[in-house]
């Protein structure tokens, strides 16, 4: 890379994207078949006579890259052994990597994170944030992913082993319906091509960002070496203040049209307001003026939004609105979140439930918790602000519905 010119890698960095997005954009377009077949199951099933079968046969599908990345940091935490459990115990997650690289246990724990970062370190926390580093670049969240999969009961079944329930409960449904369908030859070969629609298109919804993200993660290190190159310069201070910058601008500064001053000045100013965007509760739909539309919040005991992944689970509420702070979601505690994208996943693992404030039946969330089989309520408007951090609450992820669970109150 040191051969090109900052306008050869800019320019290199624009066919990438151009090339990277058509081909993600024309796999997303091939997974929209799955909603239709989804929704005509979900619809002809109940009138079958059939409406138990829904929820088996909307998870354990398999071949989604997204929820494989989740499982395989999963194995590399439960292959861990008590020396390494031991260090991940006592020492800061800062200083883990530094601590196991001592011992043979801690080498061979850090060859095999090596190889998992090889397969999946293109991810990162906020995935098409080009400001975020790739997990590659900085895995700390990786690693208290890791110490949050230690403390994982041992006397309950690990998510390696609910997943498989989750495939082999799939397998026996569509089975069953076989058998029971036996009489209605026409109704056997319909739900036979949904089944087959759905299982070989929904898992396309997340296979583009998977390799979408491998081709981000290379045109981010491009714009890096821009940016560091512009540091040598004197122009930045740091490499990723690039992020907070356009290309014409970019442009503009390499035809010296813009000064040292007017970057420096500007670069404050924008990253400050991009974390107060980041603070912002954006609105669920936005009209094509550019103009968001309302919908006030219902008041009460229940909290209401779209049904996406059935089953009940009760637990306290966790609300978090950045996954970088995953360490402090605990076993069995209701994930309530703003959104979830791919590197909210890992999470997905310890979480008892799901409720997001935006989303639909095909957003990642709700694709992700039915082949987990964990309860996921979605656009349930203002969650993460009309719940309480600790609060016993209840989802409902077949009626959509979010309960707060009234606690008795301590005698006087």
């Amino acid at each position: 890379m040191s051969i090109l010119s900052e306008e050869q890698i800019l320019a290199l960095a624009r066919y990438f994207a151009t090339q990277n997005t058509a081909r993600a954009m024309s796999v997303l377009a091939a997974s929209f078949a799955a909603l239709p077949a989804a929704l005509y199951l979900s619809w002809a099933l109940p009138r079958w006579g059939l409406a138990d079968m829904l929820p088996k046969l909307m998870s354990g599908i398999g071949n989604n890259p997204t929820m494989e990345t989740a499982l395989a940091l999963w194995d590399l935490a439960e292959a861990v052994g008590p020396e390494v459990r031991a260090v991940f115990a006592n020492q800061p997650v800062e200083r883990v990597p530094k601590v196991l690289a001592e011992s043979d246990a801690g080498r061979d724990f850090l060859a095999r994170m090596k190889k998992f970062l090889k397969a999946h370190g293109h991810r990162a926390v906020r995935e098409f944030d080009f400001s975020c580093p790739r997990w590659r670049d900085d895995p700390t969240f990786v690693y208290e992913t890791v110490r949050n999969y230690l403390s994982h009961p041992p006397d309950q079944p690990t998510p390696r082993q609910h997943y498989e329930r989750q495939v082999q409960q799939h397998e026996q449904a569509k089975a069953d319906l076989q058998g029971r369908l036996r009489r209605r030859p026409l109704r056997r070969w319909l739900f036979r091509w949904l089944t087959r629609v759905v299982e070989t298109r929904l898992p396309l919804r997340e296979a583009p960002k998977f390799y979408a993200l491998m081709g981000l993660a290379h045109i981010r290190d491009l714009y890096l070496e821009v940016g560091r190159r512009m540091v040598a310069r004197g122009l930045l201070e740091k490499p990723d203040d690039f992020f907070f910058l356009s290309i014409p601008e970019i442009e503009r500064i390499a035809q010296n049209e813009l000064g040292k001053e007017w970057i420096r000045e500007q670069i404050p100013l924008r990253r400050r307001e991009f974390a107060r965007h980041m603070r912002a509760n954006p609105p669920l739909v936005v009209r094509s003026d550019g103009k968001p539309m309302v919908k006030p919040a219902t008041g009460g005991e229940v909290l209401r939004g779209m049904p996406a992944s059935s089953g009940t689970a009760r637990g306290p509420a966790r609300i978090l609105l950045d996954p970088s702070d995953g360490a402090l979601l605990h076993k069995g505690e209701i994930l309530v979140a703003p959104f979830t994208d791919p590197g909210w996943t890992p999470l997905f693992l310890t979480a008892g439930a799901l409720v997001m404030e935006i989303g639909g039946i095909m957003s990642h969330g709700a694709v992700v918790a039915r082949e987990y089989g964990i309860p996921a309520v979605v656009g349930v408007k203002d969650a993460t602000r009309r719940l309480r951090e600790g609060e016993l609450i209840e989802v409902d992820g077949g009626t959509g519905e979010v309960h707060r669970v009234a606690t008795p109150r301590p005698p006087a």
